[in-house]
C-alpha cells in the first residue's frame, strides 16, 4: 500500500473518534500511535520490543509542541523485526553501524569510520539489552560487553519515499524538521533488541511512556504535524 498524508489524516480522525490508537512518546522523543489494534494478551514477543501492533504512525518534531524524552541520548539500537517505513512528510536521515567488540576493532579496515570521543580517539560504548514490561516501558540491562562503533553508511529518505530496515541492525534515525512516517513490521524474529551507550553515560531507566505526557497534548501534536 502507498501511504499518503491524506490517508494518515483519515486514520487520525478515525482513531480519535474511536478513542483508540494507544498514543505514547518513545524515550527518544517521538510519538508512536498504533494504527492496528494491539493484541490484548501478553505474549513472549513483548519481551523483545514488539508491542503487538504491526502498523504504527511515528511523528518527530511536531510544530509548536515540545515532546518529552529520556534524560540520556541512546539513539543507536536494533529491532527484533524487519521494518518497512514510508515518509509521508519531512525527511529522515538513516545511519547504519557495526558494533566491533574486543580486539576486532583494532584490525578494522575502516578505522577512520570509528565514532570518536570528545578528545578525538575512538569512543567506547557498552552493549545494553532492552527488557520490556507489559506496559511497553523498557529498561536497559548492562551486558558488560564494551566495543567501538563503526559507521557503515548513511542515506536520506524524502517525502513520498520509503526504506527497509532489517532486524538486528544497529542504526539511528535523524529527522529534519517535522517528520511523519508509517512504520510496518514485516516479520518478527526470536532474539533480543540492544542499545549502545557510551561508557561514560548511565542510561536513564526512569522514563515512563504512559505518564510522560497526556493523550490530549499528544493528539494535539499529531494534528499539528499532519495539518
Amino acid at each position: 500500500m502507498q501511504y499518503t498524508l491524506d490517508w494518515v489524516r483519515q486514520e487520525v480522525a478515525r482513531l480519535q473518534g474511536e478513542g483508540a490508537g494507544n498514543i505514547r512518546v518513545h524515550p527518544n522523543g517521538f510519538i508512536q500511535v498504533d494504527l492496528l489494534a494491539t493484541e490484548e494478551s501478553w505474549h513472549a514477543s513483548h519481551h523483545k520490543g514488539h508491542s503487538g501492533a504491526t502498523l504504527r504512525l511515528h511523528i518527530w518534531n511536531p510544530p509548536d509542541h515540545v515532546l518529552p524524552r529520556q534524560g540520556t541520548v541512546n539513539e543507536l539500537h536494533t529491532h527484533v523485526f524487519d521494518m518497512h517505513s514510508t515518509i509521508v512528510r519531512g525527511k529522515m536521515n538513516q545511519r547504519i553501524y557495526t558494533f566491533a567488540v574486543g580486539s576486532e576493532w583494532h584490525s578494522h579496515r575502516d578505522l577512520d569510520k570509528v565514532l570518536k570521543g570528545p578528545v578525538g580517539g575512538p569512543e567506547l560504548f557498552k552493549l545494553y539489552k532492552a527488557v520490556y514490561a507489559k506496559s511497553s516501558d523498557s529498561r536497559l540491562e548492562d551486558t558488560g560487553v564494551p566495543g567501538v562503533v563503526v559507521s557503515n553508511f548513511d542515506w536520506s529518505v524524502h517525502e513520498g519515499q520509503d526504506y527497509f530496515q532489517p532486524a538486528f541492525t544497529f542504526h539511528d534515525s535523524d529527522p529534519e524538521g517535522c517528520t511523519v512516517t508509517i512504520m510496518e513490521k514485516t516479520r518478527v524474529y526470536d532474539g533480543d533488541a540492544y542499545v549502545l551507550v557510551p561508557v561514560a553515560i548511565e542510561p536513564d531507566n526512569s522514563y515512563d511512556r504512559a505518564s510522560a505526557s497526556t493523550p490530549e497534548y499528544l493528539w494535539s501534536a499529531v494534528e499539528a504535524a499532519v495539518a
